[in-house]
């Protein structure tokens, strides 16, 4: 937690609540930028108008850049609560400085010159509703819910590679090329898909183009091995494991 002036943050998020929520909104940032981002940046490179207008040349300019045009609705939840933290830390350092000012000598008519208040009561009366602001903010427990638990949809671009066992013939599915692969055939598989769209792991494949390859659905393979993971969220995996050797 933050302490400012006596004041406890209750609503920042936890350390790793935060840091799962800068990981959600990276892939809208250039990733020359991530490293140095701020919580500010990935709030405002969440680009709300290309899902409204996806030939729009900020849409355009986002796909030709290796940026993504849609926002899931996750990450729109994730960029409000991040937001929400920013504006209380906002207040907080806005009555930080205020007093500040004043422990060095500024009047309140000073301050509202700073500020084009008109008067010293209306610079004062500013100030009294930020403190009632913060105070009603830090006495009120529901600033520290959680970030939002990630739901079925992709939070990233996903894959995992296995090594698995056949338990019924597989087949390709497309219009090329027809072959088979029979029950017991130990062959390494896929299964893969984009941010922002539900996870499926119903069905397996052969790394190669889609028309070519060979599809079977999950229940009729065996997991030997693992070869190759990226979850499609940051706080947890598929839950697909290898079945024990025994």
């Amino acid at each position: 937690m933050l302490r400012v002036n006596g004041y406890v943050d209750m609503m920042e998020l936890s350390y790793s609540d935060r840091r799962l929520a800068r990981e959600r909104l990276d892939r809208h940032l250039r990733e020359s930028a991530r490293a140095l981002a701020t919580d500010w940046d990935r709030v405002t490179s969440v680009d709300l108008s290309a899902a409204a207008s996806r030939d729009s040349r900020a849409a355009n300019t986002r796909a030709l850049s290796g940026l993504p045009v849609d926002a899931t609705a996750l990450e729109i939840a994730t960029a409000l609560q991040l937001l929400l933290a920013l504006r209380h830390d906002v207040d907080l350092l806005e009555d930080g400085l205020i007093k500040a000012a004043l422990d060095r000598g500024m009047s309140w008519e000073q301050l509202g010159v700073a500020y084009g208040k008109t008067t010293r009561q209306a610079m004062h009366q500013h100030a009294k509703r930020l403190d009632t602001r913060i105070r009603e903010d830090t006495a009120d427990d529901v600033y520290s819910l959680p970030l939002m638990a990630a739901d079925d949809t992709a939070e990233r671009d996903w894959f995992i590679r296995a090594r698995i066992r056949l338990l019924a013939d597989a087949s390709t599915g497309g219009a090329g090329s027809r072959r088979t692969a029979p029950a017991g055939e130990v062959l390494e598989m896929v299964m893969h898909g984009p941010a922002g769209t539900v996870v499926d792991t119903e069905v397996w494949q052969t790394d190669e183009p889609v028309l070519d390859a060979l599809l079977t659905p999950a229940d009729n393979v065996v997991v030997l091995e693992i070869l190759e993971e990226v979850s499609p969220w940051y706080d947890r995996n598929l839950g697909i494991t290898a079945a024990d050797p025994a």
